[in-house]
């Protein structure tokens, strides 16, 4: 997933904004639920963007969150 946001921001110019994410996820990946159900989350800053989702327990914030931060590359802007 990560990997198809840089695409996007490659090709586009630009990150998807969160308000669309939930659309983005249908287009490219057909789910906005991770292997337990759970939808996506994903959150964007000036230098990197996170996507997560609440882990087999299904509870956000809990110790088995799956969560992956990147650095923005250069060909991405907001």
């Amino acid at each position: 997933m990560v990997v198809g946001l840089q695409r996007t921001a490659d090709e586009s110019g630009l990150f998807p904004q969160p308000e669309v994410f939930e659309d983005w996820l249908l287009q490219t990946y057909r789910s906005v639920s991770d292997p337990w159900g759970s939808t996506y989350y994903y959150r964007i800053w000036a230098d990197s963007f996170m996507v997560g989702s609440g882990g087999p327990d299904t509870v956000l914030r809990s110790d088995d969150d799956i969560r992956v931060t990147e650095r923005r590359e250069r060909g991405g802007r907001r």
